[in-house]
């Protein structure tokens, strides 16, 4: 959901197609390998970045998914991830909500 919102946000604030993929590129696929815990473990990042990668959505799903097939972790142990994706996506429909023109512009 809270991807499918921010890109709901992404449709919201570009017009063309091509700058929506694009958008949608830089955004969230390029960070998402970067801050996600993929590619490079968050613990080794420097304490900003660590920071900087609760801002992402893709961080926490694979906190979930890390948690749920490696470990087996019930509802109580990914509360804080599912509690940081609803609030993301909360957040980002209200900025879509808010960045929303009913006017028809050419």
């Amino acid at each position: 959901m809270g991807a499918l919102a921010l890109g709901l946000l992404i449709s919201v604030i570009t017009r063309q197609q091509q700058s929506a993929i694009q958008f949608g590129f830089a955004i969230g696929l390029l960070p998402s390998f970067m801050f996600s815990g993929f590619i490079f473990p968050i613990e080794n990042m420097p304490a900003f970045f660590q920071y900087v990668t609760m801002l992402f959505p893709q961080r926490w799903f694979l906190q979930i998914s890390r948690a749920l097939f490696l470990s087996g972790a019930g509802l109580s142990g990914l509360l804080v991830p599912f509690i940081a994706l609803f609030l993301f996506m909360i957040g980002m429909i209200a900025l879509a909500v808010r960045n929303f023109k009913t006017d028809v512009e050419p």
